[in-house]
């Protein structure tokens, strides 16, 4: 009894971390529709990079692993928002075909915004 329990157990483990921690691009995701040459718009790749800039301020192990703290990131992710995108993203209806380039454009975002 013991047994099926540990089975049962580790396949639940392995399971929760496989769609948990799953990093295979979907085709809705904005590497999964470059790779199968489906359109992204600038805009889109700006919410991804956003969303990124705000998981990173909010993350108070890594802010404090870099001697700095959620709330300082967060004030100067407030203070320099509205200039990056200008910067970042000028023309947000061009076309990205490439992952490089969303990837380029996510972190000139990033050290644009949040300064790290």
């Amino acid at each position: 009894m013991k047994f099926i329990l540990i089975i049962v157990l580790a396949a639940g483990g392995y399971y929760g971390y496989k769609n948990h921690y799953s990093e295979a691009p979907t085709e809705t995701s904005i590497a999964g529709r470059i790779n199968s040459g489906g359109p992204v718009t600038a805009r889109e790749i700006q919410v991804e990079a956003k969303k990124l800039a705000k998981f990173i301020c909010n993350d108070d192990q890594f802010q404090e692993s870099i001697g700095s703290s959620a709330l300082a990131c967060q004030e100067t992710y407030a203070n320099y928002e509205s200039m990056c995108d200008r910067r970042v993203f000028p023309d947000g209806d061009k076309i990205i075909g490439d992952t490089v380039s969303a990837k380029g454009l996510i972190s000139r975002y990033r050290k644009c915004s949040t300064k790290i």
